[in-house]
Parts: C-alpha cells; structure tokens; sequence
C-alpha cells in the first residue's frame, strides 16, 4: 500500500493505492477543505497516476495547460488542475459519494506543483 498527501494553502488531497494489478490500480481518494471532506473508493488504469504526473510536470516547465486524473468511468472522482496565468492554478476536486456530492474549488500558486509530482510518483 502506498500513500501520497498533497496540501496547498487551503485545500488538502490524498491518494492511498490499496492494490495494484498490471493493468489496474484500487484507490481510496480523499479531499478536504475548510472543514469539508469526503473519500471515496475507485480504481484507475496502470499508468493513470504517472500520465496525471507528467501533466502536472508540464503545467510546472511550461506555466501554462491542464492536469487531471479521473476515477473509473469519470463518475466516482476527479481533480482537475488549470494553470490561468500569473504562475496560479485554479484546482477544481469532484468526489461523488453515495450520499452526495463534494466540489471543491481553490487557487494556487505553481510553487505547489513538484510536490503535487513527487507525490505522485512516489505511488505509482
């Protein structure tokens, strides 16, 4: 099992690999902000969690582009990263639970990104 948290100034994300196959990985993701959180079970494809790694290293050379990783059949979650100029990137975090809906949305600055990138290949 393998985990990565990633926090920003106001908004935390956490992705738990909790079984691994050659061609699918089980996740558990989580999200929090200002006192709302929720988690969620779901699985990705092998190489979706380095694919969302490399995005989010573009996003970082380039200061510019999209970053997202999407849970299985882009229904149980999705973060999506946007770079909207002046070094920021807007973070918009989607986890549908059975009981509900948790959208959070938080700005950045592109300093958080390589963090973002270590995290996330340190679990892949």
């Amino acid at each position: 099992m393998a985990e990565m948290t990633w926090r920003t100034e106001d908004l935390t994300f956490a992705l738990r690999i909790t079984a691994s196959q050659q061609t699918y990985q089980q996740v558990v993701v989580s999200a929090g902000r200002e006192g709302f959180s929720a988690t969620r079970n779901s699985w990705l494809s092998a190489g979706d969690i380095e694919h969302f790694a490399d995005q989010v290293h573009q996003m970082w050379q380039d200061l510019t582009g999209v970053a997202e990783l999407v849970g299985e059949y882009g229904v149980d979650f999705s973060i999506r990263l946007t770079s909207v100029g002046g070094g920021h990137v807007d973070i918009d975090v989607v986890i549908n639970e059975f009981w509900g809906n948790l959208h959070l949305e938080a700005r950045t600055d592109q300093t958080f990104l390589p963090a973002l990138r270590d995290g996330l290949l340190s679990i892949r």
